[in-house]
């Protein structure tokens, strides 16, 4: 038996090295792709998995190999953005309307009370893996943003808008996962 290695590096970790806070793209892949942003102070990448347990009865251990099974997949996509634009801040308030003409200087941007929403065909954060050169990319499909707009303004330093978007089911086929994570296979 060989002794465990107890750092958990090897030859191949500098492979496997997500580098960069990347860069997000709507519409990633189809005829509309379009770079969203300049993005800074990272980005988040985040797969909630909710299960349930089967109970049995006379089985004291509720976790039992075989009987656990997903209930509920949330997917969502935080990122900072340092580049404000007015197609940015329309896709963060979901509905929201641009009126270019009534001000030659401004776009105006509201929020009417019965917006509807508008789903990008998909989200996606592309990012450097340092191994190869093909980079990571991580899309959320069915993409509408969520957590509206929070912004802090200050003096030498970054400002940035965090938003959040999350990925939807398509309805059509609701048990197709809401997002996928395309790993470059290394050689």
């Amino acid at each position: 038996m060989t002794t465990p290695n107890p750092v958990g590096f090897t030859v191949d970790t500098p492979k496997h090295l997500l580098l960069d806070t990347g860069a997000i793209y709507t519409n990633y892949g189809l005829a509309g792709e379009k770079l969203f942003g300049a993005v800074a102070s990272g980005n988040e990448f985040d797969v909630e998995i909710k299960s349930y347990n089967v109970k049995v009865g006379g089985i004291t251990n509720t976790n039992v190999k075989g009987l656990n099974f997903i209930t509920d997949i949330t997917a969502s996509l935080k990122v900072n953005m340092l580049e404000f634009t007015t197609d940015i801040l329309k896709t963060a308030l979901q509905g929201s309307a641009v009126d270019t003409a009534t001000n030659v200087d401004y776009d105006i941007i509201t929020l009417p009370m019965n917006g509807t929403q508008v789903y990008l065909e998909n989200i996606a954060l592309v990012t450097r893996l340092s191994g190869s050169d093909k980079p990571v990319i991580i899309i959320l499909k069915n993409a509408l943003a969520t957590g509206g707009i929070k912004l802090k303004v200050e003096d030498a330093k970054d400002n940035v808008m965090p938003l959040t978007f999350e990925a939807f089911s398509d309805p059509l086929n609701p048990k197709v996962s809401p997002f996928e994570i395309h790993y470059p296979k290394i050689v």
